[in-house]
């Protein structure tokens, strides 16, 4: 599977039933961005999943029903100002709005097909609920505890020109706890955490536009190079040109 947080993901025990269509996950812990001190920064305690089994053999995987309990948010600020949920939001962001992009074509070895892994198939969610969920903020040696509004989610990958697959799924389930966890931090109160939210966005913001800038460096000098590479064909060509109807007058004479 494609890396969706940008960090390291952990998960205790998985139950799978293809049969009865039952998921049963604990202790799925995702990993703190670089220069983050915790070990995690999300931990979703208990992952239920029932789907219909037939669809799993077909090209799109219908999901009945996701149940997440007891998911905790550990918000931490780092030596920068950043905040590692924001950031983390931001990488899920990246990875949801990335550009498709084209395998180079290879040469045919044999006409057997390859074994679909399973992540290129279109998923659907019917049902999402995310409950119990907690944000630790850590402020100076302390940490305050807030608890976080359910979230539900229907029909996930059914919106038209939007079906998703189960990478971009689970992409999507993380980013409304993520997107949750940032709205919590904002309405805490603590002007630490608060001023740090400000200065991660500006962070991003930098950065999105410093890209911008070297796209359009790149961009101008790609025309800088074909409109020179355009003159030279075109003084080339002028020079056959003289060259021939020196030639012709040569011959006319």
């Amino acid at each position: 599977m494609p890396p969706i947080t940008g960090t390291t993901i952990d998960v205790d025990d998985i139950d799978l039933s293809l049969l009865s269509g039952h998921i049963s996950i604990k202790g799925f812990k995702i990993g703190n961005p670089d220069g983050f001190t915790a070990p995690s920064v999300f931990e979703l305690g208990s992952i239920v999943v029932e789907f219909e089994p037939k669809s799993i053999l077909s090209d799109k995987i219908i999901i009945k029903k996701v149940a997440i309990d007891n998911t905790s948010a550990a918000a931490e600020i780092n030596k920068r100002g950043e905040v590692n949920v924001m950031l983390l939001q931001q990488n899920i962001e990246n990875y949801l709005n990335k550009a498709p992009t084209t395998p180079a074509p290879q040469k045919e070895v044999n006409k057997t097909p390859a074994k679909d892994s399973g992540s290129g198939k279109k998923v659907i969610i019917k049902d999402l609920t995310i409950n119990d969920s907690k944000l630790q903020l850590g402020v100076i040696g302390q940490v305050m505890t807030l608890n976080l509004p359910n979230i539900h989610k229907t029909g996930i990958g059914e919106e038209k020109g939007k079906s998703k697959t189960l990478p971009e799924t689970i992409a999507t389930i993380l980013s409304y706890f993520s997107e949750a966890s940032i709205k919590g931090i904002a309405n805490s109160g603590n002007q630490m955490f608060m001023q740090s939210l400000e200065n991660t966005k500006a962070m991003l913001k930098q950065g999105r536009e410093a890209l911008n800038e070297q796209l359009g460096n790149v961009k101008d000098s790609a025309e800088k190079i074909s409109s020179g590479v355009k003159d030279s064909v075109k003084n080339v060509g002028d020079s056959v040109k003289g060259v021939g109807k020196n030639l012709g007058s040569m011959f006319k004479k």
